[in-house]
């Protein structure tokens, strides 16, 4: 009888998965057509797709390859919704904080200046709240976690400086061509909860492009500026974001950037960039800002 059972559910199981893996080659199948942002984030979700199925997770392989076949049909479809999962109550916050973080950027224009890192973006704030539903994989929570907050850190690197509209300038003859100034910040270094350090495989990309912007603008001086969310003591969290911005500091210098060059300061959990109550916490409000002036 027992033999019986475990041949059953085996039979079952292959079931699932055979008939999940059609709906995986069906949309890996598909060519999105239209922008960079839709071939990207249809990869995205086909990755996604086939690592739940292979950890026999088939509800969950059957939505993101429904998601990947929408937006191989064109459809720029939105990332899931916070209250569409089962959440842990501890998680909450952080995981709508980081979805009015991400639709912000998306409605903004990021789709089109930061299609690449958008999309992963996308498909790992996905990949968070599903992992946290489940609640029993640490490691994959962590995983998709911090590579959203890395894809975060190249989409606000990327956005475009607003121009300031000005009056039409009288025509002159043989104007110089003019160089493209770099973009000056703010760049942002986000960190987990309770930890100092900034070196880290998601964060190297932003401190290789502060140095290398350093050197453009060696004329220029840079802020450090340290900061913490608000859960936690507040003198702790004071010395906490201290650390952080001489952390960055540290990882300048290694990089090749002047000592000189560069000013640091920390607030503590004093002006979160996101406002919440006391005790709560928020992966956006953890971070250091770096600006040249």
């Amino acid at each position: 009888m027992q033999f019986t059972g475990l041949f059953t559910v085996s039979v079952l199981m292959a079931a699932l998965a055979a008939c999940s893996g059609v709906t995986i080659d069906q949309a890996d199948g598909m060519k999105p057509k239209g922008s960079a942002f839709l071939t990207n984030l249809h990869a995205e979700y086909i990755v996604l797709a086939r690592s739940e199925a292979d950890e026999f997770d088939f509800p969950d392989a059957d939505h993101f390859a429904s998601k990947a076949m929408k937006v191989g049909k064109g459809t720029a479809v939105n990332p899931d919704l916070y209250t569409s999962r089962n959440l842990p109550s501890g998680s909450v916050g952080d995981l709508k904080a980081a979805g009015v973080r991400l639709n912000t950027a998306l409605d903004g224009g990021a789709r089109k200046y930061a299609s690449k890192a958008a999309a992963h973006a996308q498909a790992m704030y996905d990949c968070w709240l599903q992992e946290q539903e489940e609640n029993n994989q640490p490691a994959d929570i962590k995983r998709c976690r911090s590579a959203f907050l890395a894809a975060m850190g190249k989409v606000d690197a990327a956005k475009p400086m607003k121009k300031v509209a000005k009056a039409e300038p009288k025509p002159k003859p043989k104007p110089k061509k003019k160089k493209k100034k770099p973009y000056l910040g703010p760049f942002f270094i986000y960190f987990p909860f309770d930890v100092a350090d900034p070196e880290d495989a998601f964060n190297g990309d932003i401190l290789d492009l502060i140095a290398s912007t350093a050197k453009k603008v060696s004329g220029m001086k840079m802020s450090i500026v340290g900061h913490t969310d608000r859960a936690g003591d507040s003198d702790y969290n004071m010395v906490l974001s201290g650390k952080r911005a001489l952390n960055v500091k540290a990882a300048l210098l290694d990089r090749g950037v002047n000592k000189k060059q560069m000013n640091y300061s920390y607030k503590g959990e004093d002006s979160p960039a996101t406002p919440t109550k006391d005790g709560v916490r928020a992966d956006n409000n953890r971070r250091v800002e770096v600006s040249f002036k």
